[in-house]
């Protein structure tokens, strides 16, 4: 029988504060940070704006949560416990200012939206609403943007590098399909692909089809 996999979600912990030997003892088998990207503002001590952690503003490894060699230093901790790393990224969307736009830091080689990115969506079952409208206020990047998709992808990169295992993708489904192809693709070539997933949440059945 195959072993059961039990993530623990270290939500919004520094990395140098996860007491992994402790979940280890408790019988998980991973441990999943939040997204470590840059973001657009610092995190309150009491966590009232922790939903920034979900704004980012370039793709590179280090934020309020902790540094690149923080997280090296994680995923040893975590190999040495028998535990796997995963690091929860987000791809969809950049920071905004205020809703419907973008934040004054996200650079301008980012800057690639579709004609329909500043408009929110209305039906989320619908697939292309969905993909190509933005999501509560932060604007869908055109994931078909070769300097978009290179950065994030040279972003899981340094992921893999650093030992991580896998990812979880925020916002799965508003990935456009071709785009989440090539992101499986990404992770099975860089053998982070087992222990990765997507997050999929509110959508009917049919439409559950193309996301499996």
């Amino acid at each position: 029988m195959k072993e059961r996999q039990v993530i623990f979600q270290a939500w919004m912990y520094r990395l140098n504060e996860i007491p992994v030997e402790e979940v280890a003892k408790q019988g998980f088998t991973a441990i999943q940070t939040s997204p470590l990207q840059p973001i657009k503002e610092k995190i309150h001590q009491n966590l009232d704006n922790a939903w920034a952690i979900y704004q980012p503003i370039d793709y590179a490894i280090g934020n309020d949560l902790g540094t690149e060699e923080d997280l090296r230093n994680l995923a040893n901790r975590c190999h040495a416990n028998g535990l796997k790393l995963i690091v929860d990224i987000v791809m969809h969307h950049v920071a905004n200012e205020k809703g419907n736009d973008v934040s004054h830091l996200v650079k301008d080689e980012y800057k690639h939206f579709y004609s329909d990115s500043f408009i929110n969506i209305n039906n989320y079952n619908d697939e292309y609403e969905s993909t190509h409208r933005s999501l509560a206020g932060l604007p869908a990047l055109n994931l078909e943007n070769e300097t978009v998709v290179n950065a994030q992808f040279n972003y899981l990169k340094q992921l893999r590098d650093a030992g991580v295992d896998g990812c979880r993708a925020d916002a799965y489904k508003h990935l456009v399909k071709s785009y989440r192809i090539r992101l499986a693709e990404e992770l099975r070539e860089l053998d982070m692909y087992e222990y990765s997933y997507g997050e999929v949440i509110f959508t009917d059945k049919e439409l559950q089809k193309n996301y499996d």
